[in-house]
């Protein structure tokens, strides 16, 4: 813990408003899958597809940005 909270010291604002900015991005991420699983019956069909499809884009995306950032995994 003492180790975590010297390497946070350390962060400039800009690195910790980017270490928020992942959070955000892998929580959006984590609760469309749960969303997506629970999706009504009724919206299947070209919702659905719609859906994957930005679900698709937003991992893409998320990758592109931890790539960007020197992270090289979604964990």
């Amino acid at each position: 813990m003492a180790k975590a909270m010297v390497e946070l010291r350390g962060l400039e604002a800009g690195e910790l408003a980017r270490l928020g900015e992942r959070q955000n991005c892998r929580r959006v991420l984590k609760w469309s899958y749960a969303y997506g699983y629970f999706l009504p019956r009724e919206e299947e069909g070209k919702k659905k597809v719609l859906f994957e499809f930005l679900q698709g884009t937003a991992e893409v995306e998320l990758r592109v940005f931890l790539d960007a950032d020197g992270w090289d995994n979604l964990h």
